[in-house]
């Protein structure tokens, strides 16, 4: 059972930091160096993520090259965006350990845009946000590079004023939680401290220059305890800090930020985009118990119990764009469906239901080719047969063109 001593060291072992390399309009080195400056720190759940807590708002929008077919963006073509930004949308929360691991062994911040991204651009062009919120949900093999096409989704979400509510990490939740411990405010329920406020640092990372530029507020009092509370008209952000600095309240706060983004989004004060990946989890049987020894239900968790209400039809002015993917890769596995409607369950596909369903497919010929200079670029393939016609017609027969696989294959060469 980890401890809250221990939370600034699992924010720090959850942050990579890869060199910059700029794929940015007018935007230099010596821009992010100055941007990246921070006061102190007020405590030591921020000190420990200060170099995360970059001023990126600062930047202007228009430094950065967004992903367009109209700029010359086509599929497989990879996007570089700033370090301070990376760090910004996906130093907490985002990536698994392994795809981490690969931007600090290529030392790059590369994310290879795809069709499924063009095909949710599109879409979301052409939305009409007076309607309740339209929901997407990605679908297909496993390794096929759906999480890539989330975070590709926040990078867009953050550059065209969305606030961005991202769950990367449902298990956590679900199966297994850092700490747990009875809820005072909700008897029955469970409260996730670490969790929750891992959560709310990764919202406010993401956020928080939106928050500022929107002076988003509480539509009314939230109480705490008996001297804390958060008065109506109070800046949203004071709940964030409220429940990253006190986390015992860390789970009450998450829900109540849930809560006023919808209502802030249905009377207009913002955009919402709201990523899950493998969202079929929280429909899945819990593995954590209660402390009377029984098997609890999702609902009965404060924090997914919150997170799947932005799963109603009672809110607009925004989307959801999930994914579904199974649990693991192994032969007998690989018999099974990975459709949505399986992985979902009956009762996550009403929950869902309607919803524009994406395939995200294995790379195509040229991506596999794209991927492929692009980790001899880096020099993450280095054997001299690897680089051959005939070494990568290998690669994309042994890997079939899967994305994970063609990492894995060359991970040993």
């Amino acid at each position: 059972m980890l401890t809250r001593q221990m939370f600034s060291s699992i924010l720090r072992s959850q942050r990579h930091l890869p060199r910059l390399i700029t794929g940015s309009r007018n935007f230099s080195e010596n821009d992010a160096s100055s941007a990246s400056s921070s006061s102190g720190s007020d405590s030591e759940l921020e000190s420990s993520t200060d170099s995360s807590e970059m001023r990126v708002e600062d930047i202007p929008v228009d430094a950065y090259v967004l992903p367009s077919r109209n700029d010359g963006f086509t599929e497989g073509t990879f996007l570089q965006m700033p370090k301070n930004l990376f760090d910004r949308l996906y130093g907490i929360y985002g990536f698994e350990p392994y795809q981490k691991e690969l931007f600090e062994v290529l030392d790059d911040t590369g994310i290879m845009i795809r069709d499924p991204y063009f095909q949710l651009v599109d879409y979301i062009n052409k939305t009409n946000f007076d309607l309740p919120a339209i929901r997407y949900v990605l679908y297909g093999r496993y390794g096929s590079g759906k999480t890539y096409i989330l975070n590709s989704m926040a990078h867009y979400g953050y550059h065209h004023n969305f606030v961005i509510v991202q769950l990367s990490a449902p298990h956590e939740w679900v199966n297994e939680p850092h700490e747990m411990e009875l809820s005072e405010s909700r008897p029955g329920r469970l409260d996730y401290p670490l969790n929750a406020a891992l959560a709310l640092k990764h919202f406010k990372s993401q956020n928080s220059a939106i928050l500022k530029r929107l002076n988003l507020r509480t539509t009314k009092k939230y109480t705490w305890s008996i001297r804390e509370a958060a008065e109506k008209g109070d800046p949203l952000v004071n709940v964030v800090d409220h429940g990253i600095g006190r986390m015992k309240h860390s789970s009450d706060c998450y829900a109540v930020l849930l809560k006023e983004l919808k209502l802030l989004a249905n009377s207009g004060a913002c955009k919402l985009m709201v990523l899950c990946d493998s969202i079929n989890v929280l429909y899945d049987k819990p593995k954590v118990k209660h402390p009377d020894g029984r098997v609890i239900s999702v609902e009965e968790i404060t924090l997914s119990r919150a997170f799947m209400k932005l799963l109603q039809h009672d809110w607009k002015n925004g989307l959801l764009i999930a994914s579904v993917n199974k649990k693991t890769d192994n032969l007998r596995s690989r018999l099974d469906s990975y459709f949505p409607k399986h992985l979902l369950t009956d009762r996550g596909f009403d929950d869902l239901d309607p919803f524009i369903p994406i395939e995200v497919k294995d790379y195509s010929e040229i991506e596999t080719d794209s991927c492929l200079d692009y980790y001899t670029q880096r020099n993450f393939l280095n054997r001299p047969p690897a680089k051959t016609k005939a070494g990568r017609d290998e690669i994309k027969f042994v890997t079939a063109n899967n994305p994970q696989e063609v990492y894995k294959f060359c991970s040993a060469l």
